[in-house]
């Protein structure tokens, strides 16, 4: 007699996913300067197709700004009424989301 498993299971594929699906959908989202004094500018990436939003929020999470983004974006934030301090930027997507720090400083 044979010992060990006697079990045969047969499974059925039904979805796949390729490196290009992942690759795909992935986003960026970009601060710079970083540190900032007066301004500093946003660079936003996302699928061809999805909509996005971008949020900036402060440290204890009040919103500060929000734009609706699709594709690539640029976009200067002037940091004039801004306070000192660390603020955070929100990329979110259907499927998506990813956060940066910025630190404003005054000169």
């Amino acid at each position: 007699s044979l010992e060990g498993c006697d079990t045969t299971m047969m499974f059925a594929v039904e979805n796949t996913v390729s490196i290009e699906d992942i690759v795909t959908d992935e986003i960026a989202l970009i601060l710079q300067p970083n540190p900032a004094s007066s301004y500093f500018i946003i660079n936003v990436e996302i699928p061809e197709g999805q909509k996005g939003e971008v949020r900036i929020t402060d440290a204890v999470g009040k919103l500060i700004e929000t734009r609706t983004v699709s594709g690539s974006n640029e976009m200067t934030i002037n940091t004039i009424n801004l306070q000192v301090g660390t603020y955070f930027v929100t990329l979110e997507t259907e499927n998506r989301t990813k956060i940066e720090r910025i630190i404003i400083y005054k000169d």
